[in-house]
């Protein structure tokens, strides 16, 4: 009778063990694949690609109104993938906002600063220049060791806020987007084609 039962009760364990294995049900996910093939000789770093954040800091409104401008906050747009031919590096910068050439238009809101907007220039060693929305620009190629065009090139930037207009500035945040666009060339030398 004991043999009996045993047998009975291992039979029931394994018979019940199969069982549970089966009620193990499976998870699936569906993945997304997403890039970009490009006929550019440099590609913006895939770092930056999903935007730059520049913290421009704060500025009293009096101080704009007297002229005065925030401090330049400067930043880099890093370019890789560059080809050893790449001798020409093209950039334009425009704002989401349209308005002003000289400027990127804050957003708008209830607590948006007024008559204020967000001025880019070069960030180079000689000095700042300014750079006018949707106005070509051109960036300085750094070559390697060899005398072509380096992997890895830099935009340098810097950013600031300025009054615009005659009407005072008004305290608030200021919230501005401009998307950058880069073109790089390989202009050939003369007598090729």
């Amino acid at each position: 009778m004991k043999k009996t039962v045993m047998s009975l009760f291992i039979a029931s364990m394994v018979v019940s063990g199969s069982a549970m294995a089966a009620t193990n049900d499976s998870s699936s996910t569906q993945l997304n694949f997403n890039g970009k093939v490009t006929s550019s000789l440099c590609q913006i770093n895939t770092a930056d690609t999903a935007g730059i954040d520049i913290n421009l800091g704060e500025v009293q409104a009096t101080a704009l109104n007297a002229n005065g401008t925030s401090k330049p906050q400067s930043f880099t747009v890093n370019l890789e993938n560059c080809d050893s031919t790449v001798n020409s590096i093209k950039y334009q910068i425009t704002s989401k906002n349209q308005g002003d050439t000289t400027y990127i238009s804050p957003d708008a809101g209830d607590t948006s600063a007024n008559n204020v907007g967000v001025y880019i220039t070069t960030a180079d060693v000689s000095g700042p220049t300014a750079i006018n929305m949707g106005a070509e620009q051109t960036a300085t190629v750094i070559n390697d060791i060899g005398g072509g065009a380096a992997p890895n090139q830099k935009i340098e930037l810097q950013a600031y806020m300025k009054k615009v207009g005659t009407t005072n500035v008004t305290a608030g945040n200021v919230n501005a987007v401009g998307f950058i666009t880069v073109k790089a060339a390989a202009v050939a030398a003369p007598g090729q084609s």
